[in-house]
């Protein structure tokens, strides 16, 4: 049974972005619309510089951008060792059971832990700029105990505070690292990855919406971080999971809604 105290996150960053005009938010944010078949993708920029990205049968994804100058591995800009892959990969169906329920329908996402970066759906080319901002993710170099520490609190046990300072600071040089490598791209091959935008400020946009969607979802660590502690301190001690389905029970949504008249979500 579902968390009576839990907020549905998709609907809650709609929510805010609504409030606050942000309408790039479902462009920045999930898709449902997956391709059935291996990601295959196409661009050809105005200077006839064309960028591909193809599937293999492993779920290992391939994107080389080719112009008069040579074809060039877009894995080579990141650090060794690092893939794209597809929601396909055996890796990452292993881990897509253990993963934070509020990120599965991303489009793409930075595993650190396996150096992976996964491409869930690529069908737009101003797609491509997003992928940057994932390979700006691996771009950040951690030693062992650095990346224990960024691990222990981007999971939340040094409180929201410290999660939502880490987020801010991964995410923010992760833009900048992805805005490094469209000029690095514009001096070095000629291209502009920002060309399907029309404008650097419509870019600037889907930049901006997609920290608007970390900072939403912040508010909900808070959130949760205040039910958490509002329980703990009335019973004393954390639950656990029958004590958890005996809350449930008591405070069902549906229960409430049919005693008191009120709407659920």
């Amino acid at each position: 049974m579902k968390n009576p105290f839990e907020i549905n996150p998709s609907r809650y960053v709609r929510k805010r972005a609504r409030e606050e005009g942000v309408k790039e938010i479902d462009e920045a944010n999930t898709t449902e619309n997956k391709p059935d078949g291996p990601i295959y993708f196409s661009y050809k920029y105005e200077n006839g510089a064309l960028i591909e990205a193809a599937e293999d049968e492993k779920g290992e994804i391939s994107i080389f951008i080719k112009t008069n100058k040579g074809n060039f591995d877009l894995k080579s800009y990141i650090p060794e060792g690092w893939k794209f892959v597809s929601s396909k990969h055996p890796e990452v169906i292993a881990k897509a059971k253990s993963q934070r329920q509020r990120f599965k329908k991303y489009k793409f996402i930075c595993d650190r832990g396996k150096k992976l970066i996964i491409i869930k759906n690529l069908s737009d080319p101003r797609d491509v700029f997003p992928i940057l901002h994932e390979m700006g993710h691996a771009l950040i170099i951690m030693n062992g105990p650095e990346f224990s520490n960024y691990i222990m609190r981007t999971r939340g046990l040094g409180g929201p505070h410290v999660l939502n300072e880490t987020l801010s600071k991964e995410e923010r040089r992760s833009w900048a690292n992805a805005l490094q490598l469209v000029r690095r791209f514009k001096s070095e091959l000629s291209i502009d990855i920002l060309e399907p935008f029309g404008s650097l400020e419509e870019a600037q946009k889907l930049m901006y919406a997609n920290l608007s969607i970390y900072r939403y979802i912040g508010e909900l660590e808070f959130e949760e971080n205040r039910t958490k502690q509002w329980i703990n301190s009335f019973f004393g001690k954390l639950l656990s999971e029958s004590d958890m389905r005996f809350m449930e029970q008591l405070f069902d949504k549906r229960k409430l809604a049919k005693r008191y008249g009120q709407k659920t979500d």
